[in-house]
């Protein structure tokens, strides 16, 4: 599953709006990690997981799908 991909799936009941605010971005940078127009940092995809909960297997799925965007082979 791509970064983009994972985090449509995590946003679902939210607004962009909403889930951007809470991970203190703008909404386009949002939108446009959503549509694979942007890559994610490295601060932004922590931001994510510690939003959203996650553990140490978690946070590795993040940042491995992070990784691939900026196109490395993990």
């Amino acid at each position: 599953m791509t970064f983009s991909e994972m985090l449509k799936e995590v946003r679902r009941d939210r607004t962009q709006q909403e889930f951007a605010k809470a991970l203190a971005i703008s909404t386009q940078y949002l939108h446009d990690l959503e549509h694979g127009r942007r890559k994610p940092s490295v601060n932004v995809t922590n931001r994510i997981c510690e939003y959203l909960g996650r553990g140490p297997k978690g946070r590795l799925a993040w940042h491995t799908a992070a990784a691939r965007e900026h196109g490395f082979e993990v």
